[in-house]
């Protein structure tokens, strides 16, 4: 091969290279620019989550990248303005998140009851305001300092290590952990890798054997890693990706969903995280050791993910509240507006009905005081009535 053909295919190759380059930058640019103007993601910003979490909801950006948590709430975050109900119907939204990403964080030195409330997308709540959430209501109901810290997306193991973070220093007397079927996709990484219409592109954590491995559920993880967050135009079109993939092939079915409701643990890899979700629940009940925890799943009543996680809950001395969801379904039937803009999250009615149900269960339910004697907590350290008596008004569950 002779000088000439090198110089001509160097030249070629480097025009080529060249031109992708010019491409890539011009994408990138004006993807960025886009999103600063639709979404009001800061144009410089890297390392986001908000292709994977933020959906359609109006506050954007209230979750961070976290090495140890895989992601975590963003601190010191504030948004106001408006968000949508199901039916179209507006209403204003100040969303707020601490110095550590918690929407709630009561006072730990207060002689009241402290409640400690973890979960994932129906507890950050960003679809309503900080004074809506069920937990605040709650909160005014029962006369309790509430300490309420969730992230979109988390699994339980995520919610584990939150626990974990924050336990020794707000010493709770009552944790509230709220549940929702895809935690058992999110707690076991083969399950989640076959779940196209919901796995998250975003570096978790994860519970194997006894140790902790730190996984991207897709199979283009390689290449979401080796971008590090850079180019946003990765996951942009990774996502695209995927939400072709779900049309395509699956005519927009979820189709592991249909199979784990059709199959129950009939489907190996749901049995599998069953199981490990148990483990997580064994890592929580020894984290807390006597402080009693309530659960309760947010997202369904469908008895294969409602029963398995009642069960799991139960053999290990957690309360269970069995009201909900179905609380909600009863209203939706009714024709309340329970929902938020994505027919998936809580509205304000629906966080009045959650925080309701609560206080019927925790008044009904005898939750046992502190081993220590508070007596300035209920009147009196001998109250057998439990943590949260029935009101004299006759709300007792």
């Amino acid at each position: 091969m002779n000088k000439h053909v090198v110089r001509s295919c160097v030249a070629g190759l480097s025009i080529s290279a060249a031109a992708l380059l010019f491409s890539v930058a011009v994408f990138e640019v004006g993807l960025r620019a886009y999103q600063r103007i639709t979404q009001g993601i800061p144009f410089f910003k890297v390392q986001g989550t908000e292709e994977y979490l933020d959906g359609q909801a109006a506050a954007k950006g209230s979750s961070i990248i976290d090495s140890k948590l895989g992601w975590r709430p963003t601190p010191h975050y504030i948004f106001e303005g408006v968000e949508r109900n199901s039916d179209g119907s507006e209403h204003p939204l100040l969303v707020t998140q601490e110095s550590h990403g918690f929407r709630a964080f009561g006072d730990p030195m207060a002689a009241r009851p402290r409640v400690f409330v973890i979960g994932d997308s129906y507890t950050q709540a960003v679809e309503v305001s900080d004074d809506k959430t069920y937990y605040a209501l709650l909160g005014e109901k029962l006369g309790a300092e509430v300490f309420a810290v969730a992230a979109r997306g988390y699994g339980t193991f995520q919610e584990s290590l939150v626990l974990d973070q924050h336990f020794e220093e707000i010493k709770p007397d009552l944790v509230i952990w709220q549940f929702c079927y895809n935690d058992f996709m999110g707690n076991y990484y083969p399950l989640e890798m076959k779940w196209l219409a919901g796995s998250i592109g975003l570096e978790r954590p994860y519970l194997e054997g006894e140790a902790l491995a730190y996984r991207i559920p897709k199979p283009y993880a390689w290449l979401l890693r080796l971008n590090r967050g850079v180019l946003r135009m990765v996951p942009f079109l990774a996502t695209r990706w995927d939400r072709w993939l779900y049309r395509a092939r699956d005519n927009n079915k979820d189709v592991l969903l249909e199979e784990i409701l059709s199959r129950g643990e009939g489907n190996a890899d749901f049995a599998r995280s069953t199981k490990v979700t148990g483990r997580i629940f064994d890592r929580i009940r020894k984290r807390v050791d006597s402080i009693p925890v309530v659960m309760f799943e947010a997202c369904t009543t469908a008895p294969v993910f409602h029963s398995a996680v009642a069960q799991l809950a139960r053999s290990r001395g957690f309360y269970f509240v069995d009201e909900l969801p179905a609380t909600l379904d009863r209203a939706r039937a009714s024709g309340v507006i329970v929902d938020s803009y994505d027919r998936v999250h809580f509205n304000e009615r629906g966080h009045v009905l959650v925080a309701d149900a609560l206080e019927r269960y925790l008044r009904g339910s005898k939750i046992p005081l502190p081993q220590s004697d508070r007596s300035d907590v209920v009147g009196t350290g001998q109250d057998t009535r439990g943590l949260f008596p029935p009101s004299s008004g006759g709300n007792d569950g």
